[in-house]
């Protein structure tokens, strides 16, 4: 006789189920319950996650040991995985914040021109003349504690290094949707379209403004860092580095 393993409901509430369809809970798509709890991941489900975990590290040993042309590789990768997630993806952080107020249509131009215009810039910060990552510091401009570096022979620790905003991002969007009204005719409508690209995705120096996106380390896996210090990367809004609507005015 058989035993159908079902998994045990997980105690964090999650939104009821639609009438109709399959809300799936894992990758064995095991549906929710009746009552929008979402179930606990079996034991095969965690099993497949390990390994896949498993074979992320093995693959990126193995790109470390062939030198700089598989760090690059490796580097270029999670830069275009960072764009996406920042701006081009249908639940991208931007489109999150400004896809309903801007519309569809201006949503779309405003895509287009930051892919034609700033993409290329957002992609070389990954490529560094010195083949090696390196934490900028806090976001007050001290250094980075750790000294904090991603180079080929230590390419693991680039998942602990990441792109942080000088402005926080909700607040950009905050003003943006408070200078441009809804629905416009032009995603910059009233508005200098050209700094607010530079605070949403610039890497580089722009027009007298320092670059407002840096480099900083952060990690949830707190063990790494186990070193007397907090880290560089804020994950907090940026109370210090409020920006002035003034300045995106043309």
């Amino acid at each position: 006789m058989t035993m159908n393993r079902t998994c045990v409901p997980h105690p964090m509430k999650l939104a009821p189920p639609a009438a109709t369809g399959v809300h799936l809970c894992c990758p064995c798509q095991r549906p929710t319950t009746a009552s929008g709890w979402r179930r606990k991941p079996c034991s095969s489900c965690r099993r497949r996650r390990a390994q896949h975990t498993e074979r992320f590290r093995a693959g990126v040993d193995k790109a470390a040991s062939f030198g700089p042309l598989h760090f690059a590789d490796v580097c270029r990768t999670r830069a275009l995985k960072r764009w996406s997630a920042l701006a081009m993806a249908p639940t991208s952080r931007l489109a999150r914040l400004m896809r309903d107020h801007l519309g569809e249509a201006q949503w779309m131009a405003f895509k287009a021109h930051a892919d034609a215009h700033w993409r290329s810039q957002f992609l070389r910060a990954f490529e560094p003349a010195d083949g090696a990552l390196t934490c900028s510091g806090l976001i007050d401009g001290s250094p980075c504690p750790h000294g904090f570096k991603v180079h080929s022979s230590a390419l693991l620790e680039l998942e602990h290094l990441h792109l942080n905003h000088t402005h926080d991002l909700v607040h950009v969007c905050e003003i943006w949707r408070r200078l441009v009204p809804r629905c416009p005719q032009s995603w910059c409508e009233g508005i200098n379209g050209d700094l607010l690209c530079h605070l949403l995705f610039g890497t580089e120096p722009f027009r007298g403004h320092a670059p407002s996106l840096r480099f900083r380390c952060g990690t949830a896996r707190t063990e790494l860092f186990a070193r007397g210090h907090a880290f560089c990367c804020a994950t907090t809004p940026h109370y210090a580095h409020v920006l002035d609507a003034a300045l995106l005015l043309p």
